[in-house]
C-alpha cells in the first residue's frame, strides 16, 4: 500500500458502515403486548445473516473476519452487488488493494446487471479511489477509472455528485503529475546511494 493510502482511505471506507438494509428479523417482546397473539419470528435469509455478520466485523475492525463473512455472502448469492462491494472494503482494510479493486469491479458488473444505479455509482467510486491510493504504477488505470466515473456521474447525478467526482479526479491528476515529475530526482538519489555504497 502506498504512503497516501491511509490519508485517502476514509473517502471510500465511509461507505462500509452505511446501513445495509438487511436488518435481522427480531421476535416481538412478549412483555410489551401480553394479550397479543404470538407470531413465530421469521428466520433471516442466510445471505442477510452473512452480510450483517461481515458489517459487524468491519465495525469491530476485524478485516479478516469480515472477508470471510462477505465471501460467504458472495457464495450464497453472487448476483448481489453489495456482497462484492463490502468484500472489496474488507480487502482494502486488510491491505489487499488489487483484490479490493477486483471485488469493486465485480460489484459494478452486478449492479449493471441489476440496473442498480446507486450501487453502481458507489462501486465505481471505490474502484477509482482505490486505484488512486495505490502506487504510481496504477496512475493510468486510476485516471481511466475516474474518467469512467465522471461520465457515469454526469449521466446519473443523483447517484454520484459530478462536482465531487471532478474535484477528486483533478486532485488525482495533480498528484500523478507531481509524482511523475519527482521520479527522475528519486532515480538520481538512488543512483548516488548505490555508488556511495560501492565506494565504502
Amino acid at each position: 500500500m502506498s504512503a497516501r493510502a491511509p490519508h485517502r482511505l476514509g473517502l471510500v471506507l465511509c461507505f462500509a458502515l452505511a446501513p445495509s438494509g438487511f436488518a435481522l428479523a427480531q421476535a416481538a417482546d412478549p412483555a410489551a403486548a401480553p394479550t397479543a397473539p404470538t407470531t413465530p419470528a421469521r428466520e433471516a435469509p442466510p445471505f442477510a445473516v452473512a452480510l450483517e455478520e461481515g458489517l459487524g466485523k468491519l465495525r469491530e475492525g476485524n478485516a479478516v473476519g469480515a472477508q470471510l463473512a462477505f465471501q460467504r455472502a458472495v457464495s450464497i448469492d453472487g448476483s448481489k452487488p453489495e456482497a462484492h462491494y463490502y468484500l472489496g472494503v474488507a480487502m482494502r482494510r486488510h491491505g489487499s488493494m488489487p483484490h479490493a479493486v477486483e471485488s469493486f469491479r465485480h460489484a459494478v458488473a452486478r449492479a449493471q446487471q441489476a440496473n442498480d444505479l446507486a450501487w453502481e455509482g458507489r462501486a465505481r467510486f471505490a474502484v477509482a479511489e482505490t486505484l488512486s491510493a495505490m502506487d504510481h504504477g496504477h496512475a493510468h488505470a486510476a485516471q481511466q477509472a475516474f474518467a469512467e466515473l465522471t461520465a457515469f456521474a454526469e449521466a446519473n447525478p443523483t447517484s454520484v455528485p459530478p462536482e465531487t467526482v471532478r474535484a477528486l479526479a483533478a486532485a488525482h491528476t495533480r498528484m500523478a503529475e507531481a509524482t511523475a515529475a519527482a521520479e527522475p530526482v528519486r532515480d538520481r538519489i538512488r543512483s548516488r546511494e548505490r555508488e556511495a555504497g560501492r565506494g565504502r
